[in-house]
């Protein structure tokens, strides 16, 4: 995972995005972060895979917990609890039109 001078105001502290290892930060904007307890930001990534890569906007959910890696000693941190990817402009559009629609709903 890399950072570049991304500038965030919610994550103070600069503090990385938890995403997985074959994922590059490009940009990224907090949404919501309460700390020890959630953390939501939709981020720009460049996810790399063998035989190549795909730029994709991702809105990730985080909830800080216990985490047990397979080897080496348990520690707390952020979880990825959910995320969605959008890796088309015309996905994005419908998806928009359609939750635009459902908000009026809300009070």
């Amino acid at each position: 995972m890399s950072v570049n001078q991304i500038i965030d105001s919610l994550n103070k502290n600069n503090e990385p995005y938890p995403t997985n290892e074959a994922v590059t930060v490009l940009k990224a904007k907090t949404i919501f972060k309460k700390e020890g307890k959630w953390w939501e930001a939709v981020l720009l990534v460049q996810v790399n895979y063998e035989g190549g890569s795909s730029k994709k906007v991702t809105w990730y959910r985080w909830i800080w917990g216990k985490i047990t890696p397979k080897s080496g000693e348990p520690y707390y941190g952020w979880k990825r609890k959910e995320h969605k990817n959008v890796n088309y402009k015309s996905t994005w559009n419908e998806a928009k039109l359609t939750m635009d629609e459902f908000m009026s709903e809300l009070t």
